[in-house]
C-alpha cells in the first residue's frame, strides 16, 4: 500500500486549520469558494463577493464578502458556511473539519458597516451542537474595523461532545432589532490569535514538529514517527466522539484501528508540550 507522509508545520488545531481556513475572499483563497447560507432574513438574499467599498482604511483587500440584512429580517439574521449532508441546507463545500485549541481561539473578522450593532460568531460542531454566539459591537461607522472574539471557554465545554472538532461558522453581520434594509461587508476572518505569547499561555510553538504518518489510508494499524515525544494522542471521529487514545511517551506510536469504521478521524496529538492534529483515512 503507498504510503503517505505528512509534514506538520501542521495546523496548531484550529491553527491546525488558520493556515487552510482563514478566509479572504480573494481568487485562490478560502471563504469565496464555500457555499453559504443566509438565514431568517426574509427573502434571504445570498451572499455576494463583490470589490471592497473602501480600500483606503485598514482593508485594501480587493474582494470582500457582502451581507444584505433586511428590515423585515429576524435580529439573528445570518450566514453560515454549510455542512455536508443532504438537506437543503446542506452539502458544501464548506470549511471541513477542525478542532478548536488555546491556539486557534482567538476569532478575527474585519466589520464595514453604517450603523452601530452587535457582531455574533457562533460555531458549530459536526452533529450541530453549539453554544451560544458571541457579539461584539462595531464602534466604527462607514469604515472598516476588526472585532475580536475569543473561544477560550468553549474548549472541552462539559456542555460539548469531546473533541473540540468543528465544521461551521455562523456569522451575525446586524444582531439588532431593524427596520430598514441595509449592506454590510465583512472579510479576512482569522482563526487564531498571531500575537499570542507561548511563555504565557503554556502553548508551544509547533512550527518544527514533523509527523510521519503511513499507511493512510489505513486498513489495520497506524503508525506515527515524530520529531519528538509523543506526550499523549487522542482519536476522534468526525462527530467528535473519542474512539481512542494512548499516551506512549515516545516518538514512536502504532495504533490499532481495525475496529473502527470506515471514514475519516482525527488525531490531536501533544508532541514535547505542542499541540497539533493531523486526519486520516480508515478504510
Amino acid at each position: 500500500m503507498k504510503q503517505i507522509y505528512f509534514s506538520a508545520l501542521l495546523l496548531c488545531a484550529f491553527a491546525s486549520a488558520s493556515a487552510q481556513n482563514d478566509m479572504s475572499f480573494e481568487p485562490g483563497g478560502y471563504g469565496a469558494n464555500y457555499a453559504w447560507n443566509v438565514f431568517e432574513n426574509d427573502d434571504n438574499p445570498p451572499l455576494e463577493f463583490v470589490a471592497n467599498p473602501d480600500q483606503t482604511g485598514i482593508n485594501p483587500s480587493a474582494t470582500v464578502a457582502k451581507f444584505q440584512v433586511r428590515g423585515a429580517g429576524q435580529p439573528w439574521a445570518g450566514c453560515e458556511t454549510q455542512q455536508p449532508g443532504t438537506q437543503p441546507w446542506e452539502g458544501g463545500p464548506g470549511m471541513g473539519n477542525w478542532v478548536l485549541t488555546p491556539e486557534s481561539a482567538i476569532i478575527k473578522i474585519m466589520v464595514y458597516k453604517k450603523t452601530i450593532s452587535d457582531v455574533g460568531i457562533k460555531l458549530v460542531m459536526p452533529n450541530d451542537d453549539a453554544r451560544p454566539e458571541k457579539k461584539v459591537s462595531n464602534t466604527m461607522i462607514s469604515q472598516w474595523e476588526e472585532l475580536t472574539f475569543d473561544f477560550t471557554d468553549i474548549i472541552d465545554h462539559p456542555a460539548m461532545p469531546p473533541g473540540n472538532v468543528y465544521n461551521q461558522i455562523v456569522i451575525f453581520m446586524d444582531f439588532a432589532e431593524r427596520e430598514d434594509d441595509g449592506v454590510m461587508f465583512f472579510d479576512n476572518i482569522i482563526f487564531g490569535d498571531n500575537d499570542i505569547d507561548d511563555e504565557t499561555n503554556g502553548i508551544k510553538d509547533n512550527a518544527a514538529i514533523v509527523i510521519n504518518m503511513f499507511p493512510n489510508p489505513v486498513k489495520d494499524v497506524l503508525t506515527l514517527n515524530c520529531t519528538g515525544s509523543i506526550d499523549s494522542m487522542n482519536v476522534y471521529n468526525m462527530l467528535g466522539q473519542q474512539v481512542a487514545a494512548t499516551a506512549p511517551g515516545t516518538n514512536k506510536a502504532e495504533l490499532n484501528v481495525a475496529h473502527l469504521q470506515k471514514g475519516v478521524y482525527m488525531v490531536n496529538l501533544v508532541v514535547d508540550g505542542a499541540a497539533v492534529s493531523q486526519k486520516f483515512i480508515k478504510e
